[in-house]
């Protein structure tokens, strides 16, 4: 937890966010936030598929785009693009909004 606060203090707002600060936010969601709370997001999501990062006062947005049920059936049949928040001091996940993908969206998944 102490290297991922002083990376996330040394984050400059409005840069990229560092790889090594993305895998450690990536981590905290895992051991620490999905252990006491409901979020199907894992790190490897968080790390491969996660893009618009933000810098907050206490944490971090990002955007992600989804795949509904494509694990259940085997392909990708539908896309949504979610956003969401973590809190480094409160120990939270939010899923702030979410709307249908459109093309013209991000799809890390789906990048040549």
């Amino acid at each position: 937890m102490w290297e991922l606060c002083q990376r996330h203090a040394l984050w400059v707002a409005g840069e990229s966010i560092p790889e090594r600060l993305k895998y450690l936010v990536a981590q905290f969601s895992v051991e620490y936030i999905n252990s006491r709370a409901v979020c199907d997001i894992s790190a490897a999501k968080i790390k491969t598929r996660a893009y618009n990062w933000d810098k907050t006062r206490t944490g971090c947005i990002f955007e992600m785009t989804r795949h509904p049920n494509a694990h259940k059936n085997g392909y990708v049949t539908v896309r949504e693009v979610q956003k969401w928040e973590i809190d480094l001091h409160a120990s939270t996940i939010t899923k702030l909004a979410e709307r249908p993908w459109q093309q013209g969206d991000i799809d890390p998944t789906f990048e040549d």
